[in-house]
């Protein structure tokens, strides 16, 4: 049987190639606070932020141009999201209210 080299080895690089990162080795170093440099990590940051708010731009314009492709990959990791912010909020509102109740019951 006569196998094409060039598809097999295709396939070989296929497999080994990374998938592309949102955050950069640097970028990520430095939001996770492992950057050192204080003016690197300040560049990082920077960049890594015009990353973020152009990515928000790009996913409500996909969302309002193209809804089934929002719909299947982006809409999954936006309610991801939102669930772990309601998550905090419902957390943080339950710490105020203890608050609330303890500065009540000590003016008693």
């Amino acid at each position: 049987m006569y196998t094409v080299p060039y598809m097999t080895q295709a396939t070989e690089r296929a497999d080994t190639v990374s998938q592309p990162k949102f955050f950069p080795d640097g970028e990520m170093k430095a939001l996770l606070g492992e950057e050192e440099n204080s003016n690197t990590r300040s560049s990082a940051i920077s960049r890594a932020s015009e990353r973020a708010e152009n990515a928000v731009e790009q996913v409500r314009k996909i969302r309002q141009e193209n809804p089934e492709f929002y719909d299947q990959y982006l809409k999954p990791l936006c309610e991801e999201e939102i669930e772990e912010r309601i998550l905090r909020l419902e957390d943080r509102v339950q710490t105020l209210e203890a608050n609330l109740e303890d500065t009540e019951n000590a003016d008693d």
